[in-house]
């Protein structure tokens, strides 16, 4: 197979891959939506958000990897056999392999066009999200300086000990700002107004930021930034980016108010609703990793969870979701791929209907029967070359110009159909590809323009050989052949 070929193969299984992982992904999403208002009234939101997280992981790298694995199996292609015959290229593929080993001149071109519309999307939203927080952020920076007020410091590493966070967490003010927020991939740092004084609300916010940084918040906002990238097409992951950033808040609202009473969760929410006003009338700098709640009803969701106080958290409820994700995300991704390949062996099916039409038009085999007295080497090969289960198989051969060679032996049913689709090295070449059953029956058909392809039906139950003769060489000498044989 050529370089181009395996490009076109790696397109062809990003296509089917895309469709199946994002489908998956948008089941996982909504089934956790629908079990969202129970998990938040009888057990704490980190269950949700926690799960939320894996399956951000699951979508970066497992998801991914098994979806690619089962269809590279269903589709691995037949390397070496891609030559072009008229306006197709024969490849061998099983008979629900799909469209991606179906090999047109205009499927290619659609697939092509598919694939860049989809990369130039994916550069484009993942691009453009990440560069206006990277500038909102660089922009913040510029006009901020370090927090090195003492008390400041002390609560900060305080809260650190208490959180288990060992690298130390630098402090900025900043005057164009209205809430804390968090940043940084690799050094997190945390971002304050620069009108903030010292005092049991700088403890509280300085309380949740650091939680983020604990739990690595950022990195997974830049995980579903590219997640939101690579799945554009799909407005279900947007949604399922809204509900992870409300989550993550309301789960680090949670760790804050941990054992906090009625007054001091008034006085919590009291401050969220103050810099949610000052987040609308500052709408420019609004950074989208920000304090508060994004839009009134995030807000008004968060004030009512913060009031409320905090449910269980169990070790039984949390086991109890861990398996069942493990469980329902590789299953989900499998029946989603299936979904994908119903849809796929379609088009492939109608593909190869026309590709049928294209060939028939061309040439015109014929089939011829001849009785022929077994040689040793045949009953020999009927068991040397027996052929275990149904599948295509790859012909790559060289006989010399008048000579001939036993491929393989299988047993077959009245019914059955063997498929073969052969070709030279030279178009000047002649050969001719034959079945020979246990008692010397042997049925032919010949190559024209160094080119075969018929099909045999079988009639009979019996052992059968497939061999092919050669009738002249180009060169005089030998011929080379290639090809794949299909039985079904």
């Amino acid at each position: 197979m050529k370089q181009s070929d395996h490009i076109l193969y790696l397109i062809n299984l990003i296509l089917v891959l895309l469709p199946s992982v994002s489908a998956a992904g948008s089941a996982i999403f909504l089934l956790s939506k629908l079990l969202t208002d129970r998990l938040c009234k009888r057990y704490q939101v980190y269950i949700l958000y926690v799960l939320m997280r894996a399956e951000i992981l699951f979508f970066l790298a497992p998801q991914v990897l098994l979806a690619a694995g089962a269809a590279y199996r269903r589709t691995k292609p037949e390397w070496g056999i891609l030559e072009p015959i008229g306006l197709w290229t024969i490849i061998g593929h099983q008979s629900d392999s799909g469209i991606l080993m179906i090999w047109n001149p205009r499927l290619t071109l659609v697939r092509c066009i598919i694939f860049w519309i989809w990369l130039a999307g994916c550069l484009f939203v993942f691009l453009r999200r990440f560069l206006r927080e990277y500038l909102a952020v660089k922009k913040i920076r510029a006009v901020s300086t370090e927090w090195e007020d003492g008390d400041v410091r002390k609560r900060c590493a305080a809260f650190e000990q208490e959180l288990g966070i060992r690298r130390k967490i630098k402090i900025y003010r900043c005057s164009i700002i209205a809430s804390p927020f968090s940043s940084g991939l690799l050094h997190p740092c945390i971002y304050f107004p620069s009108d903030l004084s010292c005092g049991e609300e700088a403890d509280m916010m300085l309380k949740h930021e650091l939680i983020h940084c604990k739990r690595r918040d950022v990195v997974y906002r830049f995980f579903m930034m590219l997640i939101c990238g690579i799945h554009w097409f799909n407005p279900v992951i947007s949604f399922f980016q809204k509900d992870f950033a409300h989550y993550s808040e309301l789960a680090c609202d949670e760790k804050v108010l941990e054992s906090a009473g009625s007054e001091k969760r008034y006085k919590y929410a009291k401050l969220l609703l103050a810099m949610f006003e000052d987040e609308r009338g500052n709408e420019t700098m609004n950074y989208a990793a920000g304090f508060t709640g994004r839009n009134e009803k995030e807000a008004e969701r968060r004030m009512i969870h913060i009031m409320k106080g905090t449910g269980k958290l169990t070790k039984k409820a949390t086991v109890t979701a861990a398996i069942f994700f493990a469980v329902y995300s590789p299953a989900v991704t499998y029946a989603a791929l299936q979904g994908v390949y119903s849809v796929d062996s379609c088009i492939a099916m109608k593909a190869q209907d026309a590709n049928s039409v294209v060939v028939e038009s061309d040439y015109d085999f014929k089939e011829y029967t001849e009785y022929q007295e077994l040689s040793e080497e045949d009953i020999l090969d009927f068991d040397r070359l027996r052929m275990v289960g149904r599948k295509a198989t790859n012909i790559d051969v060289t006989i010399p110009g008048g000579g001939d060679k036993n491929l393989l032996s299988v047993s077959l049913n009245k019914g059955d159909r063997v498929r073969v689709a052969f070709y030279s090295e030279n178009e000047k070449d002649a050969f001719k590809v034959g079945l020979k059953d246990e008692n010397g029956l042997c049925r032919y058909s010949y190559s024209q323009d160094g080119f075969l392809m018929y099909t045999f039906d079988i009639t009979e139950k019996a052992e059968y050989l497939l061999l092919v003769k050669g009738i002249k060489a180009a060169d005089g000498k030998q011929i080379k052949i290639y090809g794949n044989v299909f039985i079904d």
